[in-house]
């Protein structure tokens, strides 16, 4: 069975599940297995599948800060790229994309250019 199967991120489409990262020369990946709210046990809120998952092949599970909202600018990305790996694309979802292009028919210097 695979995670996100298990336990999809939803509403976090622009938060990359897998972290890849070099501590002291070896490499390092951590996942996200689930979405946590600030105020459970880290195995409150582990579904019973993921709670297994993790069991079986010996993962340290920890918490750890996401962005909540994908990033409009290259400029938000980075930022948040700094508490975990984001994607910067345009949504799918139809109105978040009307907010966005909104936002950019907003913007002087585009508005100029089109």
């Amino acid at each position: 069975m695979q995670l996100n199967q298990i336990c999809p991120l939803e509403n976090l489409y622009h938060v990359k599940r897998v972290h890849k990262r070099s501590v002291e020369g070896k490499v390092e990946l951590s996942v996200i297995l689930c979405h946590q709210n600030e105020h459970e046990s880290l195995c409150t809120g582990m579904l019973n599948g993921v709670f297994q998952l993790a069991n079986t092949y010996q993962l340290s599970p920890y918490k750890t800060k996401v962005a909540k909202y994908a990033a409009l600018l290259k400029e938000e990305r980075k930022e948040q790229c700094k508490l975990w790996p984001t994607s910067h694309h345009l949504s799918t979802i139809p109105y978040e994309l009307t907010i966005y292009q909104q936002f950019l028919m907003s913007l002087p210097s585009i508005n100029n250019s089109l």
